[in-house]
């Protein structure tokens, strides 16, 4: 057998493989020798971090115990000194981490609570300053409504001081007439001229019912003429013709003394006539339409035809009157006092209130069935007379109920 041999080239290449591989082989454990350390840095970067991070959540104490804990179980020489402090240390820390945590847990709730209280007070302030304003708003109504007022009041007061001519001007030529011989014709040129004088004259006092307006100086205007009949006589026989020719419609007359007066045909629609003394008055064929008539005592007076549609009439007196042919149409004559009345023929009581009327006799409605009264049966049906007898100072008496 023969001993081969490599030629030089041959040698060269293999001595230059050999060389490479070798640096290669150089290189490789170079790199893994790096791989190794740098995972060994890694884990005791991890294990220093993780001790670390023990040492803050644990406490050095409770680190320590637990280091000496893990070095006696491979030994299995545990002692109970080293379970004590271990567990010692577990409850102090893990109430520590609950009070903590609680901590932690309490401040978003204390947060909403002085959030909501925060919102409340800013809630209370908003609604202080909305009160505010509105008192602001109330203030500037009230001190427009005060400046409306003034103003109206000047222009009341303007008007008064002309109105106040008007009726000096009236009373003066009623003065005049003392000893003139009234006839029809003069008493129709009275009328005119007061009734050219009474539309001059607006209505501007609030009415006690709150709906529409009164004028005092058409009450004066009345009350001057019926003063002047009683000086001229003739002048009272003609009053109709002068109230055909002069309204008082609106007049406040509250409280004014007209006994036995003359207004027949007088056109009062929608007057204040409130507690007037109206005893023996004549109000044959007047229109009173609207007119306020509480409290008012109209005894022994002639109702005859007077259109009393939708007065208020609540404590009126008609005792004693006739009120034959009247119209109390929609009248409100609650707590009035009908006693001695017992000519209602032909009237009109189309839904008329009736309610707490005083009558002179329990057997009144029906004893009125006979009197072609409009609308009695709906009265019948709907009210009857209390049987029990009371007694004020005008005598007994009967009150009408409802059913």
């Amino acid at each position: 057998m023969s001993d081969q041999f490599y030629s030089n080239e041959q040698f060269q290449q293999l001595r230059a493989d050999y060389q490479k591989l070798s640096e290669e082989n150089l290189l490789l454990r170079t790199e893994l020798e790096a791989y190794r350390l740098r995972s060994k840095g890694k884990k005791g970067v991890k294990k220093g971090i993780g001790w670390f991070g023990a040492g803050i959540f644990l406490g050095k104490r409770f680190k320590r115990s637990l280091v000496q804990l893990i070095s006696e179980i491979p030994q299995r020489s545990v002692s109970r000194e080293t379970l004590a402090d271990v567990t010692a240390h577990a409850l102090w820390r893990f109430t520590r981490i609950t009070l903590f945590g609680l901590f932690i847990a309490v401040i978003p709730a204390a947060i909403l609570i002085f959030q909501t209280i925060l919102m409340r007070s800013q809630n209370r302030m908003i609604q202080r300053q909305s009160d505010i304003m509105s008192l602001q708003n109330d203030l500037v109504n009230q001190q427009n409504q005060l400046i409306g007022l003034q103003l109206k009041q000047d222009d009341v007061n303007t008007q008064k001081s002309l109105y106040a001519g008007e009726v000096n001007n009236i009373k003066g030529f009623l003065r005049t007439i003392q000893n003139r011989n009234v006839d029809e014709e003069y008493a129709q040129d009275v009328g005119k001229r007061l009734g050219e004088a009474s539309r001059k004259i607006s209505a501007y006092e609030l009415s006690p019912s709150g709906v529409g307006s009164l004028s005092p100086e058409r009450g004066e205007l009345l009350e001057a003429f019926i003063a002047a009949t009683k000086r001229v006589p003739r002048l009272e026989q003609y009053a109709h013709l002068v109230y055909g020719e002069a309204p008082f419609y609106q007049a406040d007359l509250e409280k004014a003394i007209l006994v036995d007066a003359n207004l027949r045909g007088a056109i009062l629609n929608e007057a204040n006539l409130t507690e007037a003394n109206l005893r023996g008055v004549n109000l044959e064929n007047a229109q009173l339409n609207q007119a306020i008539l509480d409290k008012a005592p109209i005894t022994n007076a002639d109702l005859f035809t007077t259109n009393l549609s939708n007065v208020s009439a609540k404590g009126t007196l008609f005792n004693a009157s006739s009120l034959k042919n009247a119209n109390f149409s929609a009248a409100d004559l609650t707590g009035a006092d009908l006693r001695g009345v017992n000519d209602l023929a032909n009237a009109n009581f189309t839904e008329t209130i009736l309610l707490n009327v005083k009558v002179s006799d329990p057997n009144w409605l029906s004893k009125m069935d006979n009197q072609d009264i409009t609308g009695w049966n709906d009265i019948r049906s709907k009210y009857i007379v209390d049987n029990t007898e009371q007694s004020d100072g005008n005598g007994v008496y009967f009150l009408i109920v409802e059913r």
